[in-house]
């Protein structure tokens, strides 16, 4: 009886559980359980990420409305890093992360990160914009 391996173990289980209509009958229920719990995780987590990638899709489009555009300066002001800003001069924003937007202030030529919201104190540049990182 020792050569029967894993015959004589699942008969014996299928004894213990009372035959192998009843056994059959548990193992369907098992696995469709199993089956419906893992479907209904999928879909919620299916839904989360449609949501998350919808969020950064606003999120994008909502910082994209400020690259590339000109923004006036109305007052005049100093960066942390010492750039001067002067009222009725120009600038474009290159790129966005977080609070630091890359510009290019005309008549320098060269690309400066400043803070977002210290452009939006001394220019026309919106003080509400989303984070790039969200």
């Amino acid at each position: 009886m020792g050569n029967l391996g894993i015959y004589q173990t699942m008969t014996t289980v299928m004894k213990a559980m009372g035959g192998p209509a009843k056994a059959l009958t548990l193992g369907v229920a098992v696995v469709g359980t199993a089956g419906y719990g893992v479907i209904r995780l999928g879909e919620f987590g299916g839904k989360k990420l449609i949501e998350a990638a919808k969020a950064t899709l606003a999120n994008r489009r909502a910082r994209s409305e400020v690259i590339e555009q000109v923004f006036t300066i109305h007052t005049d002001g100093v960066a942390d890093d010492g750039l001067e800003f002067k009222a009725g001069g120009q600038y474009r924003a290159l790129e966005q992360d977080g609070d630091a937007v890359l510009i290019e202030l005309f008549g320098d030529g060269d690309g400066h990160y400043v803070s977002g919201a210290f452009l939006a104190t001394i220019s026309d540049f919106p003080a509400e914009l989303p984070a790039a990182d969200e």
